[in-house]
């Protein structure tokens, strides 16, 4: 009932309660949870950008400006406004979180706001935060539905450096990445590792199965 959350957050600022990051992430989870999927769009890449350009673009991101040509869901806009409103915020009690970051990022990639989504992405980038791996597959398969898949494989390579653990989805897309780019060598490599990581996690399954065994013993 996001009506109701408004009614009591406007209640809680009128007794001079303040808000901090989890009040927040319940209300970005209650609107996440009103977005509905949008329709596969192939999205044309974005053009090159100068270092001055790239400055200028960053420095202007999220500032509230209408699109007549793009139609936005107000669901998407009212997230947009929070995460602004936490991304703006001085006490670092309100400051956006991985949390947060996996929220939006999940949210905006399903409603198709790619842009917005990679937005956020790099937000967390910049501020070396360790998304989980949720966060990670929804990035990826938002850029891969609309063919920026060069560009799904740079989330796949962000993940390898922060030493998150992909899981079977990742290994989903990421072969299926490797499969529209023609990298066959690739294939193979990814496969390899997937077998690797699968085995290693039914061993640690067994072992916790041979631990709880033990216990009852």
């Amino acid at each position: 009932d996001i009506e109701r959350a408004s009614v009591i957050w406007a209640q809680m600022t009128e007794l001079g309660v303040q808000p901090d990051t989890r009040t927040c992430n319940i209300y970005l989870s209650l609107i996440a949870r009103l977005i509905k999927p949008a329709p596969v769009q192939h999205e044309a890449a974005p053009p090159k950008l100068s270092a001055d350009e790239r400055y200028i673009q960053k420095t202007a991101l999220w500032d509230e400006i209408e699109d007549s040509n793009h139609h936005v869901p107000q669901t998407v806009k009212e997230m947009q406004r929070m995460y602004r409103y936490m991304r703006r915020h001085k006490l670092e009690s309100m400051q956006p979180d991985f949390v947060t970051y996996s929220i939006v990022i999940s949210a905006m990639s399903t409603a198709g706001e790619v842009r917005s989504a990679m937005q956020v992405y790099d937000d967390a980038k910049i501020n070396r935060v360790k998304l989980p791996v949720p966060a990670y597959n929804n990035m990826m398969m938002a850029l891969q539905r609309c063919g920026r898949v060069s560009e799904s494989m740079g989330i796949w390579h962000d993940m390898k450096l922060k030493g998150v653990l992909p899981n079977n989805t990742t290994y989903s897309i990421v072969l299926e990445n490797c499969e529209q780019l023609g990298l066959v060598d690739s294939i193979e490599n990814i496969r390899r590792q997937r077998k690797l990581d699968f085995d290693r996690l039914q061993e640690l399954e067994m072992r916790k199965l041979e631990k709880s065994f033990s216990k009852r013993e």
